[in-house]
């Protein structure tokens, strides 16, 4: 009965309001399994998921967080949100193949996700993909030219890649847009 799966998803909305995500979540699957085409379950589920999971990072459990959000991720499958979360907690967790994974995933979506340019060419970056990094590096600061870490981390594949000029070129970019960060003028 629809009707029930309707009670099942305001429930579960209840729930977390009075931040009761558990009891939420088995509301929310309940109204799945009473009418899987619902929607508004399957997102309010996928956004809880996403909300705990950030809470486990927060308290230094990425295991919990990963399990979430493949949770997450086979409910919608689709999601770049969903996916770029995913990259950044696989690459917290320095499994690099699977955050690039998931950060291609959402780049598909998403073209221009500034944000998901960064994690692939970080995560390219821990595989040692150096010439993959640089493009995702030089795409992403095409966006965010401004952004001194994304400067530094280009400097660092440049480096990687055997090209001191254009390393140091990028290192001395990061510090003059932040030069705060001495440890990029004491190391170059």
């Amino acid at each position: 009965n629809p009707e029930f799966a309707a009670a099942r998803v305001d429930l579960g909305l209840l729930y977390v309001q009075t931040s009761r995500p558990e009891a939420a979540a088995a509301q929310f699957e309940e109204a799945l399994r009473i009418d899987p085409a619902r929607s508004d379950a399957r997102d309010a589920l996928v956004n809880l998921w996403r909300q705990e999971a950030r809470a486990a990072v927060a308290a230094q459990d990425p295991e919990k967080a990963l399990s979430l959000l493949l949770r997450a991720r086979k409910a919608a499958s689709g999601d770049p949100d969903v996916l770029f979360d995913l990259g950044m907690v696989t690459l917290r967790m320095t499994l690099f193949s699977d955050a690039a994974e998931a950060f291609q995933a959402a780049l598909q979506r998403r073209r221009d996700d500034p944000n998901a340019l960064y994690g692939l060419g970080r995560a390219q970056l821990g595989m040692g993909k150096f010439q993959d990094a640089e493009q995702s590096f030089e795409r992403y600061l095409q966006l965010r030219p401004g952004d001194a870490s994304a400067h530094y981390a280009l400097g660092f594949v440049f480096l990687s890649l055997q090209k001191s000029d254009q390393a140091r070129n990028e290192f001395q970019r990061s510090l003059e847009l932040q030069p705060a960060q001495t440890e990029i003028g004491r190391a170059h």
